[in-house]
């Protein structure tokens, strides 16, 4: 699986970019994974522990104490989880994501279950590896992603983004941790 399943109206694309510009965005921080020195990130609820390994109870696989929050955009997430994947297990993690530097061929931590979605708010060449089980981070299947595709895929590929300077993104899992009770 690595296919748009769907596309918000440019309406729609620029009411949710204004809002993660004024709400969001003051929130993000420097990206600490190895794979996008230079992009910035917020998480929305609890941010989960990217060495953690799976079946780690939630007070290993997350940071302790509450997250960000925007219960406005939280919420519109998990619409759009139960619209496209309602066979999975309810939404874990959110990742709101800017800059120019993206992402580097790679695959998701393990506190992510195989299927994600990524929101794409912006400009961007989306790179994925066909072959799940490749080690190859050249090469890669590209997709130009202009703005509003909601895209399904299997984040256990290799995969990688290059966006424009103004892009957003918000990506979406399942976790292989329980959920931690937020005080």
């Amino acid at each position: 699986m690595n296919q748009v399943i769907a596309r918000m109206s440019p309406t729609e694309v620029e009411a949710t970019r204004a809002i993660i510009a004024a709400q969001i965005e003051p929130m993000m921080s420097a990206d600490v994974s190895t794979y996008a020195r230079g992009r910035r990130r917020a998480w929305l609820g609890p941010e989960p522990r990217l060495g953690a390994k799976r079946g780690s109870n939630a007070a290993q696989g997350y940071h302790p104490g509450p997250g960000n929050t925007h219960p406005a955009v939280e919420a519109f997430c998990r619409r759009v989880w139960r619209r496209f994947l309602p066979e999975e297990p309810p939404l874990g993690p959110i990742l709101v994501t800017s800059g120019t530097q993206g992402i580097s061929p790679h695959r998701d931590a393990s506190y992510a279950r195989p299927i994600a979605l990524t929101i794409n708010l912006g400009d961007a060449l989306w790179l994925h590896n066909a072959d799940r089980h490749s080690q190859a981070r050249d090469g890669l299947t590209e997709m130009r992603l202009t703005g509003g595709e909601i895209l399904a895929f299997d984040c256990k590929h290799i995969h990688a983004c290059r966006p424009a300077p103004d892009r957003f993104a918000i990506h979406l899992w399942s976790s292989t941790f329980p959920t931690p009770v937020m005080p």
